[in-house]
């Protein structure tokens, strides 16, 4: 059965404005349509409607629905939209998710970029994502994040970046630290 985009278009709309608690008959609905997609010539246009959503200034409960979304079908075409979420401290986390879901050099180069311009709680999930994909290229950014200067959560930054230099086999930070 086709996905009907008219309609998709219109449930993202409502799905914009969703809080939880609230009725989610437009998410099932939207989640069955990204389902069906999958193995669908129209899985880009579900993804760039999903995108547009994203631009609407969509609730918090909105951003985490649709980066649910894109971790099913996001392409590298949903990296610069999802980066833009990364250092606001609500969406940050289920866009690194949906970046971590979509992987390759694009997304992982998203988040390593994206280590100079977030916190230090944002900067700890984003050092656990690249470890996770051991993602070489990220380990000068995510070295120099042990330089960061201290703050908030800052003793959770250094166990993620010893985690992660660890994965990726740099023994000689890590030796430095000791």
């Amino acid at each position: 059965m086709p996905i009907k985009l008219d309609e998709l278009d219109a449930k993202l709309i409502e799905a914009a404005e969703y809080q939880f608690g609230a009725g989610d008959g437009a998410l099932k609905w939207i989640e069955s349509q990204v389902v069906a997609s999958v193995g669908d010539g129209q899985r880009s246009a579900v993804e760039a409607a999903l995108l547009r959503t994203l631009d609407r200034k969509p609730t918090r409960d909105a951003v985490e629905f649709v980066c649910r979304q894109l971790r099913i079908i996001g392409t590298p075409a949903a990296v610069p939209v999802l980066a833009k979420l990364l250092p606001e401290k609500e969406s940050s986390h289920p866009a690194r998710i949906a970046l971590g879901s979509i992987g390759g050099e694009t997304a992982l180069d998203a988040l390593t970029t994206a280590l100079d311009d977030v916190d230090t709680t944002i900067a700890t999930g984003i050092v656990v994502t690249l470890g996770d994909h051991a993602y070489q290229p990220a380990r000068g950014a995510i070295a120099a994040q042990l330089k960061r200067k201290p703050s908030g959560e800052f003793h959770r930054l250094v166990e993620a970046c010893v985690r992660a230099l660890g994965i990726l086999g740099d023994t000689a930070t890590l030796e430095k630290l000791e």
